[in-house]
């Protein structure tokens, strides 16, 4: 595979305005905010970043399936990549910066199944080794190199799949210990009377936890579907400020989601069918740091619902997310509230 990219940016710089005060809610400074003095803020703004940034990407990948016995299979894999960046041109200057000799980073993948009960039950197993190219950074300092590793991601995983009752139940559950390393961070520099913050490429993130998916149809016409994951997510190496702390990038330590829904199969009403379910997420963490302390977005649970008809030569269905119109919010170091109450109706047509 080849994979190009070409980034074109042109910004301009942020502006302060003011800082915002939490205390003095009626701060007259606040009618200050007038059309002249943006304008006059954005006049005396520094120039415009226009820049061109070029990064390749060549990529390999082999992989083989072995049949070891009737009931026995191995899996092996493995992906070679080669990430190379150009650098990023100053458009205005016509100069080039961070220019990147290239990396190269394999990417390993082994599984193992065995059909305790053959075509009903399985146990499995994995490992797989995952990998994002860092891109280089300028350093404050020219005898600091601002050039580094891929950051690697290797992942154990077990579990088990049953296929029971002629497909009408299926349920996977599985185990997984996840550890993230050579991930960047910044850190503090003391050089001589100077204080500089450097880019180092040390930080730990350890994930484990486990994940359920059941599916099921107890009788014609009937269909539940519902699953539940569990994440424990931790910095066991990261500035002092964090380390130890849940990342603020983990999102709700819990999630669930559960489907109902039954089709009637005979009858003047044949085709018509009703569905209800929802979705819930824990307590999501937005901040949490020595610095900043700890806030999070609290837990919520919505409730979804649909009536549709299904015909030979077409489909018709209304559909209604956060039935009960919650108030929710969510985000990743940001609170975005999510959406009200919310009806869909669609039409499809088979040929």
């Amino acid at each position: 595979d080849y994979y190009n990219t070409v980034a074109q940016n042109n910004n301009t710089a942020y502006i302060l305005f003011d800082q915002v005060s939490s205390v003095r809610t009626n701060d007259t400074r606040y009618g200050l905010l007038t059309k002249q003095v943006l304008d006059a803020k954005i006049a005396a703004n520094t120039a415009p970043t226009k820049s061109i940034a070029t990064t390749n990407t060549y990529s390999a990948y082999v992989s083989d399936v072995l049949d070891i016995t009737n009931r026995l299979n191995a899996m092996a894999s493995l992906r070679i990549d080669y990430f190379e960046t150009k650098g990023t041109l100053n458009v205005m200057t016509g100069k080039y910066s961070g220019a990147n000799p290239g990396q190269l980073a394999l990417s390993p993948k082994f599984g193992v199944v065995y059909q305790l009960v053959k075509s009903k039950v399985s146990v499995f197993g994995n490992y797989m080794n995952g990998f994002r190219n860092v891109a280089p950074v300028t350093q404050p300092l020219s005898d600091i190199s601002g050039t580094f590793k891929p950051q690697q991601a290797n992942q154990l995983e077990g579990g088990i799949k049953l296929d029971l009752f002629n497909h009408n139940l299926t349920l996977t559950a599985s185990y997984y210990d996840l550890l993230v390393k050579d991930i960047t961070r910044s850190q503090q520099y003391i050089r001589g009377t100077d204080t500089v913050n450097i880019t180092v490429q040390d930080a730990t993130q350890a994930s484990r936890g486990f994940e359920f998916d059941v599916a099921a149809s107890p009788v014609a016409g009937l269909n539940f579907i519902a699953g539940y994951s569990y994440n424990d997510s931790k910095l066991v190496k990261a500035d002092a400020t964090t380390q130890g702390r849940r990342p603020t990038s983990a999102g709700p330590q819990n999630l669930a989601n559960v489907w109902l829904s039954y089709t009637f199969l005979k009858g003047s009403v044949k085709g018509l069918g009703v569905g209800i379910g929802g979705n819930y997420a824990s307590e999501n963490m937005i901040t949490s740091s020595s610095l900043t302390g700890y806030f999070s977005l609290p837990s919520y649970a919505v409730l979804n619902a649909s009536v549709f008809y299904n015909a030979n030569s077409y489909r018709i269905a209304l559909k209604a997310d956060n039935l009960t119109d919650e108030v929710y919010y969510g985000g990743w170091t940001t609170i975005e509230r999510n959406m009200p109450r919310r009806f869909a109706l669609s039409l499809a047509f088979k040929f």
